[in-house]
């Protein structure tokens, strides 16, 4: 008799990961010099000293000009996929003097700094949007973007999923890179510099951090 092959259709297998807010901080406390329990400083990196944070006015801002200030959150620590936002509500009009606000992933413990940031830069140079690797307080860059002026109301989100580094401006992909030096879990943070006139010229507010849940589709 006639054979008959039959094919039956593959359903197609689709893997989502969708982003999950894990905590967060306003920064709606009085002004202080310290930004409180959930928050560690002393770290170190090639640019000499490096500052803690100032919280003024339920934002916070730069210590001293021309500084590198760092610091990272221990209120949650998320698995090595993470993800964390920051706003910047205030960037003055943009001069030759460098300001460059942004986030950290997968840092690790005070010290010399080891990880993963990226950064909005609002000035009149060259690199508007950099991720950038460290390593025991040295940097690499990874990828930057030449063409972004920045805005006060800006978010800044960085993510990191597996060897894949995504920073985003207002939800929009702006910079990628691949790297496989940090692949597992380390703590979120926030890293800034201003070389311009005023500690306030370029300010953040709203950090808000968290992982990724796998999900899938047939």
């Amino acid at each position: 008799g006639e054979v008959v092959s039959v094919i039956e259709p593959l359903s197609a297998f689709i893997a989502l990961t969708t982003r999950t807010t894990l905590d967060s901080d306003d920064f709606t406390r009085a002004n202080n010099a310290d930004l409180g329990v959930e928050w560690d400083a002393g770290y170190t990196n090639i640019y000499s000293t490096v500052d803690p944070f100032t919280l003024n006015t339920n934002a916070i801002r730069v210590t001293t000009l021309s500084r590198d200030t760092i610091e990272t959150f221990n209120g949650t620590t998320p698995a090595a996929n993470q993800w964390a936002q920051i706003t910047f509500p205030t960037i003055a009009t943009a001069t030759s003097s460098v300001r460059a606000g942004g986030v950290l992933l997968r840092a690790g413990a005070p010290g010399a700094l080891n990880g993963y940031d990226c950064r909005a830069f609002s000035w009149t140079g060259g690199t508007r949007a950099r991720i950038a690797r460290w390593t025991n307080g040295s940097i690499v860059t990874l990828a930057e973007d030449t063409t972004i002026t920045w805005a006060s109301g800006d978010i800044l989100r960085f993510e990191a999923e597996g060897s894949n580094l995504r920073c985003y401006r207002n939800d929009v992909l702006i910079v990628s890179a691949t790297d496989t030096t940090y692949a597992s879990a380390g703590k979120t943070g926030l890293i800034h510099i201003v070389a311009s006139a005023a500690t306030t010229d370029m300010t953040m507010d709203s950090f808000v951090m968290g992982g990724f849940t796998n999900t899938s589709n047939y």
